[in-house]
């Protein structure tokens, strides 16, 4: 949990577990000043609780369950809300690409016109000069 001095303002972390029911007296570490820490109160009927941390690994190997990590500070309601703005913003993205898909059959969007102008097939050299040669025998031959 972060704790604030009331007289110079440094803000430090501290664990919430080790704080007694009443709370501490701590000394600030910059200006020596003493000030009394409570125990923050625990929600009642909180229903995002966790028993192992997502962001540190931190957990308790037992029934316990804690809406504040107490290693790293992290809460269940800020993790949930970013992992559910994370989600929804995944779904956009899957929502955005289903509408820009297309079903449609390629060629039947080409435009037709495309497709009018006539392409003149080339035989193949062999054949062209086996045409040849055909001809030029009949006409040697007409001629005899």
């Amino acid at each position: 949990m972060e704790i604030e001095c009331p007289s110079c303002h440094l803000v430090g972390k501290i664990n919430e577990l080790e704080l007694p029911p009443d709370g501490r007296r701590l000394n600030c570490p910059r200006c020596k000043n003493s000030f009394h820490v409570a125990k923050p109160p625990v929600a009642a009927g909180n229903k995002r609780l966790m028993n192992n941390c997502p962001s540190c690994q931190y957990s308790t190997f037992t029934d316990e369950m804690f809406a504040v990590c107490p290693k790293c500070g992290l809460t269940a309601d800020n993790y949930h809300e970013k992992s559910r703005k994370q989600r929804e913003s995944e779904q956009l993205l899957r929502d955005q690409e289903v509408l820009s898909r297309s079903y449609r059959n390629p060629d039947l969007t080409k435009d037709p016109t495309q497709d009018s102008v006539p392409v003149r097939v080339r035989a193949a050299q062999p054949v062209e000069v086996t045409a040849w040669l055909c001809a030029a025998v009949g006409v040697a031959l007409v001629c005899y």
